[in-house]
């Protein structure tokens, strides 16, 4: 079997095998070992490849006796194959996935999965068990970062780089722009000024963000905080906060 036939099936199925959590994982790891070693320059006796480890190649890199590989490690630059493969992600997400029903349709967990299984491919950084709603557009998803069992609602709109927390609820329509036009000058139009500095939006763990909230660029969302649907958040607010209206002003204290 070719090199280039090795790195292939490594990457798309032998890297995939569980951890030490899982059934077999003995098994899974002498996989890994032996594909691996056909493709690092020296890999010697005893390696242990953990769970979804990225090097390239392998052309530059060895490693010693009875040494670890550790889960979702990087050595080295980015695998053109697995950026190829992101953009085949995306493709599919926009043109079919992003289209697949949602809850009441019958099926509707099944297609929530299909979309975790894209989605989580295209993230910066996506949890366990997150839920991705129908019509969500999150650009090519480099800047979001979401955590385990959060939400991304219906038609959410998101750009810029933008974190999640853990258990967050999301209505539909939400907006959140991290991203914004620069108008400090007079002197010129605004659409010729260009872009102002990013500034990132934060969201804490167990908030619940209400239908067509819109969040500002900057703005961080304390933990346990509920926003009322249809405000427009343009300041940050502590936790245990629920904020409502336009512009979002604290209501009251949940704690």
């Amino acid at each position: 079997m070719k090199k280039n036939h090795i790195l292939f099936y490594y990457l798309f199925v032998v890297q995939h095998l569980q951890l030490k959590a899982s059934f077999c994982y003995r098994i899974y790891h002498k996989i890994r070992y032996f594909f691996v070693k056909r493709v690092l320059k020296l890999y010697r006796e005893k390696v242990r490849d953990k769970h979804r480890f990225y090097f390239r190649d392998g052309s530059r890199l060895s490693i010693g006796d009875r040494s670890q590989l550790g889960q979702n490690a990087r050595l080295g630059a980015t695998i053109s194959i697995e950026i190829y493969m992101k953009k085949i992600y995306l493709l599919f997400y926009y043109l079919f996935l992003q289209f697949l029903p949602m809850q009441p349709f019958p099926g509707y967990k099944l297609y929530y999965k299909i979309r975790y299984l894209f989605v989580r491919r295209i993230l910066r950084e996506c949890g366990e068990d997150v839920i991705v709603k129908n019509r969500c557009y999150f650009g090519d998803g480099s800047r979001l970062s979401i955590g385990d069992r959060s939400q991304l609602g219906q038609n959410a709109r998101l750009s810029g780089t933008i974190s999640i927390g853990k258990d967050v609820l999301m209505g539909p329509d939400v907006i959140m722009l991290a991203t914004s036009h620069a108008y400090d000058r007079i002197d010129i139009p605004m659409n010729q000024q260009g872009a102002a500095e990013e500034s990132p939006i934060t969201i804490g763990d167990d908030v619940w963000i209400g239908t067509r909230v819109i969040i500002m660029p900057g703005v961080k969302i304390g933990k346990h905080s509920i926003i009322a649907a249809g405000s427009v958040v343009t300041k940050s607010c502590e936790p245990y906060s629920i904020i409502g209206g336009v512009p979002a002003k604290l209501i009251k204290m949940r704690k």
